[in-house]
């Protein structure tokens, strides 16, 4: 989560991103602006992220222990309610 982007303290800054081995960089997949820190905010962002990825990519996410292949892992601050965001 970044805070040093959005002006107002009252916005934080979602970011998504994954690094592209070929070119070692950091490319963002998405950024998400929310104004609320607690679990129910973090799931309502998780479902519409969940929602939007598949509707673009055509497929549910996947997740490489699951499936075999897809996300590896989700890496969050030190805020619980982002982790009792997922699993709310």
């Amino acid at each position: 989560m970044s805070h040093k982007r959005v002006r107002s303290s009252s916005i934080k800054e979602v970011v998504f991103a994954t690094k592209v081995p070929e070119t070692n960089k950091i490319l963002t997949l998405c950024r998400c602006f929310i104004t609320r820190e607690d679990a129910a905010t973090y799931f309502n962002m998780f479902k519409y992220l969940e929602e939007v990825i598949k509707k673009k990519a055509g497929q549910d996410i996947l997740w490489r222990h699951l499936h075999g292949t897809g996300w590896h892992t989700v890496t969050m601050d030190m805020d619980m309610a982002q982790a009792k965001g997922i699993n709310y």
